[in-house]
């Protein structure tokens, strides 16, 4: 009797362990996913920021010229924007000889030293606001950033609209 009552115990014992770590592995899973979210969301709003200095530096005539393009702006480093290709094709800091292109940020970390951590792109774009008749009233920025290459899903698209200072 003893000995089937432990035997018992230790296969509730094991099922319920079992269960715990398949929910901390659970757990872990999503965290890693939730820190990529997080850290997109961010590359996003800052993207904005970075849409909206060049209107302060360059004017609004300069957003009208640039508008409807998907830019890079982590690729020159300067305050002006660098057009990507059409196909939003990847570029991979750390990683120059990729034959695609789109300004990753941080770059991806090897699996070599025992995790891989994803490479995150962002690019902004500038669009007439949808209930404007004219691009002299108001624009609205388009950030986008994601953070895996093979998954298009995993992306976050944050919009501003901004409106002329100076409308007549």
């Amino acid at each position: 009797m003893t000995l089937v009552g432990v035997l018992v115990g230790i296969t509730i014992l094991g099922v319920a362990l079992a269960a715990q770590i398949r929910l901390l592995g659970n757990t872990i899973r999503r965290e890693s996913e939730l820190r990529s979210i997080i850290i997109a969301t961010n590359l996003a709003r800052e993207g904005i920021e970075i849409a909206f200095s060049w209107r302060v530096t360059s004017g609004w005539n300069y957003l009208k010229e640039i508008k409807n393009h998907d830019y890079c702006p982590d690729i020159v480093g300067g305050m002006l924007p660098a057009p990507c290709d059409s196909n939003k094709a990847l570029y991979y800091l750390g990683y120059p000889n990729e034959s695609r292109f789109k300004a990753y940020l941080y770059g991806s970390r090897p699996a070599d030293y025992g995790y891989d951590t994803p490479a995150f792109w962002r690019t902004v774009r500038i669009e007439n606001c949808p209930d404007s008749a004219s691009d002299n009233e108001c624009l609205e920025l388009v950030s986008k950033a994601g953070w895996d290459k093979n998954d298009n899903s995993k992306n976050i698209q944050l919009t501003k609209k901004i409106y002329n200072w100076y409308v007549p």
